[in-house]
């Protein structure tokens, strides 16, 4: 047993005692232990306060050869249950008691602590100065920090009460409206992709909804709505000079182009569909697509 720690202590790396060598064919194991007695309710794995994470990093350093041969698979959960007996004894011990690791994570109270005060933005306690901030933009190559330009909430925007999911783009078309790319029912969480990024809700099916809603810029009017039983998880959108439709589905692993004249079926499908890859032909998780005015499409890969 070389590494053990609290994830109630601040998160770093500590330095080991002595230096470790790691060999073909060796096998690194992790465990945590946790106290679930004062719980009323199960605790799952998750990102969120509700859930318990469980990580041990280890920094370590390798010949640069040996790091092109590429990484082995992770082994989640308990894949070899002999390991369970040839633990080392003690693995599971809660490391002694540490004040200044403690104080340092959660902060001391035994210091006076004044009571923080806000400023009232509307009536600020001091003025902001009308700066002149060399933003490059305009004609005259300035800009001001106080000017007419300050942003506010379109609280009447859109127009009626329209339902979205996550929304994963917006963009504005040729005639400056808005178009939001969002994914209806389906939600990206820790339980979406395997670690292989293979999509695990394929079962599902598509997204039943309407994922492509276009609203005029300003008075927020539905003006088009596409996209049913299309996607499974939509992430990247672009629209052409022509209205034609550039979208990435990170589930599917693919980029899709539909013309303006036929929004059901695309003209154009690239990437092998639910199968992630780095080749000539796959894409992993496309996040977004591009085309030049030369006709050039642009992939960001995930």
């Amino acid at each position: 047993m070389f590494a053990k720690g609290n994830p109630q202590w601040p998160q770093a790396f500590y330095p080991m005692q002595r230096k470790h060598t790691i060999t073909n064919g060796d096998i690194l194991a992790a465990r945590c232990t946790y106290n679930s007695s004062g719980m009323s309710r199960s605790v799952k794995i998750g990102s969120s306060t509700n859930d318990e994470m469980c990580n041990l990093y280890i920094m370590y350093y390798t010949e640069y050869r040996n790091a092109l041969a590429g990484q082995s698979p992770p082994c989640i959960g308990t894949q070899f249950n002999t390991l369970i007996d040839t633990l080392p004894v003690g693995n599971d011990v809660p490391l002694p008691p540490n004040p200044e690791m403690e104080q340092q994570a959660f902060g001391s109270t035994h210091h006076h602590t004044s009571p923080i005060t806000y400023n009232n933005i509307e009536n600020p306690d001091s003025a902001f100065s009308n700066s002149i901030l060399p933003l490059g933009s305009g004609p005259d190559g300035i800009g001001l920090l106080n000017n007419e330009y300050m942003y506010q909430e379109a609280h009447n925007w859109p127009a009626k009460n329209l339902q979205f999911g996550q929304v994963a783009a917006v963009i504005t078309d040729h005639n400056g409206n808005v178009a939001i790319f969002h994914r209806g029912d389906h939600v990206w969480d820790e339980l979406t992709f395997d670690y292989y990024n293979n999509y695990l809700q394929a079962k599902e099916g598509p997204i039943k909804a309407s994922t492509v809603l276009t609203l005029d810029s300003v008075t927020g009017v539905l003006l088009h709505q596409w996209g049913s039983n299309l996607f499974y998880m939509p992430h990247g959108l672009f629209i052409n000079t022509d209205g034609s439709f550039w979208v990435t589905d990170v589930a599917m692993h693919q980029v899709f182009h539909f013309s303006a004249t036929d929004l059901k079926k695309p003209t154009l499908t690239l990437g092998e569909k639910f199968v992630p890859g780095n080749d000539n032909g796959h894409f992993c998780k496309p996040a977004s697509v591009a085309v030049s005015k030369t006709g050039d499409i642009y992939v960001a890969d995930g």
